[in-house]
Order: structure tokens, then sequence, then C-alpha cells
């Protein structure tokens, strides 16, 4: 079509970019420019071309562009966050993650700080230690923070950081993949809680109970002051799941939780050991008489009627106290001091506490 215009006289001259087959089979691109030659009539005499060969020049550039699309494809394809940002945490470059870690679409990012979207709890932690990777030159780590998008939403990620330096030394920039690690930190959590919490009513359970007791005692051996630990067991609960049934029993037992967690103090721990057995922590008592006060007063909480699906139902404790130093020095006696007087009381009128010994 380029040479019958040509010769027809509606173009002077064309260049096309082709390829052409050698002899030995291969295949060549070619940047070729031709030209027509007419003598003093007119009439077409030569078709002069100039061919280059910019083999090398093409299969280059194709590469170049199949490694730029499969950049594209992995920085637009991943479910990870990319972002780029210089050495003052101004961001350059961020994939399309941002719109769900960031809140924002990523043109409206470019410009931000990156610290604008790390969660403020976390804050200054991130800004010593982004410090202390350029003063100590790190090239490669990892970071583990949390980000907070702009509807508010938290994300947990976990960062594999680039830092990148110049021929001076000096900071270049900084590329960061981030990983949404969010569901695993909260199955973590989940986790951990279930591994110190009775999952019914929410309470520390056996572990949870010992580790507090045994930092109590700790403190009061350090301070010369008294801890109290009282065995608290629920009187006749059997014959609620006997009359009322299991589910019932469950219901009430999470709302007795709350009422022993009504009596307490922030820093005291009520815990629940199994079945309808309690304990208690009380921190940080100067007078073993105090123990008695919350002791009364759990009794009295207790006793108020419940109502439950119509149903009006009793419960009533007894507990039994034991006082450190005096009645044990240990978890294992004063649990065991504690117990002797709950049953002490049980065993008499119930409804009652008592003091071991």
């Amino acid at each position: 079509e380029y040479s019958q215009n040509l010769l027809a006289g509606k173009i002077p001259s064309f260049r096309n970019i082709h390829r052409l087959i050698h002899k030995c089979g291969k295949h060549m691109w070619v940047d070729l420019t031709v030209v027509l030659l007419n003598d003093v009539n007119g009439i077409p005499l030569y078709i002069v071309g100039d061919i280059v060969d910019i083999t090398e020049q093409v299969l280059a550039e194709h590469a170049l562009q199949a490694s730029e699309e499969n950049y594209r494809e992995f920085v637009e394809g991943t479910d990870d966050l990319i972002t780029r940002f210089d050495p003052q945490a101004t961001i350059t470059f961020v994939n399309h993650r941002s719109n769900k870690i960031f809140g924002l679409p990523p043109d409206k990012c470019i410009g931000l700080s990156v610290y604008d979207f790390v969660h403020p709890d976390d804050k200054q932690a991130f800004q010593e230690t982004f410090a202390s990777w350029v003063a100590n030159r790190v090239t490669n780590t990892t970071y583990e923070n949390r980000q907070i998008s702009r509807s508010g939403q938290v994300f947990h990620l976990l960062w594999t950081i680039n830092l990148h330096y110049g021929p001076l030394g000096e900071l270049d920039c900084i590329n960061g993949i981030a990983r949404d690690i969010t569901e695993r930190k909260v199955s973590e959590q989940v986790l951990k809680y279930l591994a110190t919490h009775d999952p019914l009513t929410s309470l520390p359970n056996r572990t949870l109970f010992s580790d507090r007791l045994n930092h109590a005692l700790l403190l009061a051996s350090r301070s010369s002051t008294h801890v109290a630990v009282m065995f608290i067991d629920l009187d006749g609960f059997k014959s609620v799941n006997d009359a009322f049934g299991h589910e019932m029993g469950d219901q009430v037992l999470k709302r007795v939780a709350k009422r022993l967690n009504s009596c307490v103090r922030e820093s005291d721990t009520i815990a629940r050991l199994s079945g309808d057995e309690f304990t208690l922590v009380v921190e940080n008592i100067t007078n073993p008489d105090d123990a008695a006060v919350i002791a009364q007063k759990i009794l009295t909480t207790l006793s108020v009627p419940l109502q439950e699906e119509g149903q009006q139902i009793t419960i009533t404790a007894s507990v039994g106290i034991s006082i450190y130093p005096k009645d044990g020095k240990d978890e294992r006696r004063l649990l065991k001091t504690a117990d002797a007087a709950m049953y002490k009381v049980k065993n008499s009128t119930k409804n009652g506490y008592c003091f071991f010994g």
C-alpha cells in the first residue's frame, strides 16, 4: 500500500517498521525509509530504501513492556499494600489497597505523610523505630503496627521494609509491603482470652487467678500489707439445675458473676474455678477485718432474688476467708485454708462467711 501510494505520486516517501525474514529463518526488526527518485520528466527511475536493523532495540522494548506489565499486574493484583515514601515519610506511591487500608484512593494518598495513617497509640514507637533504622543504616527489616483508615477502621499490618540509600550514603526512599494480619491478631487475642478466662461468665479462670494471686502476694511481701483470699460456694445450686434445667442454671451463673464483680475493686480478682465455685483475691488491705466487709457485701448482693424467664430464684453463698500471711504464705496454703473455712460455713448455717482458724 505504501509502495502503490509512492508510485502514484501521492506521497514523496514513507517510513515503516516491520519484520524481515533472514535467509537462515530468523526474524529481524528493521526501520525502513523509502524514497522515490524520478527523472526530469517525472518518470520514476529508482526506489531507494534505507534499512536499519533495530532488532535489539525492539526486543529490549518488548522485554521492558512485558516487565512493566508483569510489575503492574503484581502491584495492582496483590492483596498486600505496597507503598513508597521519601525520607520525610511523604507517600510518593501506593497501590490500590490504599482504598481499604487508608480509606483513600491512591491518587489522594500521594503527598500525605505515612504517619497520618498510623494508629495514634503506635505513632511514637513507629517514629522512633524509623529514626533508628536510618541511624543504623538498616536496609531490610520487618515491622508490625496498627494502621487506621479515614473511616476509623483499625488494621494490623506486618511490614517488609526496604530502605534505599544514594551514592553518598543519604537515604533516598523507603519501599514497604504490608500484609493485613488483622484476622490473625484477632484470633490470637481470642485464644489468649480463652486461655485465661471462663467462657461462660467471662471471669478469670484458675490460670489467671493463680497469676494474679501470686503477684498480689509478691507485692504484699514487699509492702508488709495483707491479702485476703475468699472461697465462695453457692448454696444448693444443684437444685436450680434440677428444677429449671442447665440452660437456666448457666444464665443464673452469668448473673451471679456480674453481681460478684460489682462487689469488688478493679484491682481485685474474682474468678470462677468450676461449677458454682468462685474465688476472690482482695489485694493491699491493711486491716484483715476489711475482708469481712466485702464478704458481707457479697452475701447481701447475691441474696436479692433473680428474675429469669418469669421465675424468681434466690441465691445464697458460703464464703471462707484466709488472710496472708497469717493463714498461709503461698497460693496452695491460702486456698486450702479458705476452702476449709468455707466448708465450716457450709456445714453449719450456710449463707454466711467465716475466717479460717
